[in-house]
């Protein structure tokens, strides 16, 4: 795929400024989960009128940087290994909320050069609005990102209602750093791993949920259970995506109805963060 393993390791640790921020706004319990949105999502979609039933999980895309003392090492092995299991986790707990999923895998490009086009097209044109959802996740609700044609051709091809679309980051520091850390008494988390999640309404190629977990782990953890990690990430993410029955409506960003709907009922017809990761994306636009 032509998506760029290369990135900075300026990237990464970028996202780390705005992750409690994201997190903190997004994030919330699970009781009363049916009362309250999680994550960025249109009204429309919490009323189920564009959440996608049927949903194509494409290959999640994972950096993964190991810090070291001198220089960073892109561990693009292991970042494949974080792919796999976060898609295999995203499949699990979509399959447990009532949704018909398919994960397209890396074999299946190989198969088909029309599938391997039409997702390469949709992964680079999310991957524009990705940085945008970072800079202002808060926005969703008003549908401003979106994938367009891009996704609506792909979806149209694999016959589903929708895509998930995933960014991984992961960074995982070396003893050596580590111990440098806590001497000069640095509280960044020394390893972690964090995704974002976007779900695309497969009509109008429109981002219509975003969803973001968190999770401070080791190096070790990252490299030798990378599986057990990305369960960890994902289950923070969309704990609280709501379930294929449910319908919820929303006053002023709070709950006024919960009602429950048939999943065989048709579907509705379709009518300052912080300053170093703003330099961050002027820095990715102009390349």
């Amino acid at each position: 795929m032509s998506l760029n393993r290369g990135k900075s390791c300026a990237r990464v640790l970028a996202i780390l400024f705005v992750a409690g921020a994201s997190l903190i706004a997004a994030g919330y319990g699970l009781a009363g989960i049916e009362k309250q949105r999680w994550g960025y999502t249109t009204d429309d979609f919490e009323s189920r009128k564009t959440r996608p039933l049927r949903v194509a999980i494409l290959q999640p895309h994972a950096d993964f940087i190991k810090e070291k003392m001198i220089i960073n090492d892109q561990m693009v092995a292991e970042s494949m290994s974080l792919e796999t299991g976060a898609a295999g986790a995203i499949k699990s707990v979509f399959d447990a909320k009532g949704y018909t999923t398919r994960v397209i895998a890396p074999a299946d490009l190989e198969t088909s050069a029309p599938l391997r086009t039409m997702v390469v097209k949709a992964n680079d044109r999310y991957g524009e609005e990705w940085a945008k959802i970072l800079y202002r996740p808060g926005r969703v609700p008003e549908r401003l990102y979106g994938v367009g044609d891009a996704a609506i051709r792909l979806c149209s091809f694999l016959e589903v209602d929708g895509l998930v679309l995933v960014r991984i980051q992961a960074v995982g520091v070396s003893k050596g750093k580590a111990t440098m850390r806590a001497i000069f008494g640095s509280s960044r988390p020394t390893s972690y791993a964090r995704l974002d999640l976007a779900v695309i309404d497969g009509r109008t190629g429109a981002v219509e949920g975003f969803f973001s977990g968190f999770e401070p782990t080791s190096l070790g953890q990252i490299t030798r259970k990378p599986s057990l990690v990305m369960g960890q990430v994902v289950d923070k993410a969309i704990r609280g995506y709501p379930t294929a029955d449910m319908v919820r409506t929303f006053k002023k960003r709070k709950a006024t109805v919960v009602e429950s709907a048939s999943v065989s009922d048709p579907r509705a017809d379709p009518s300052d963060p912080v300053q170093d990761f703003e330099v961050l994306l002027q820095q990715r636009q102009k390349k």
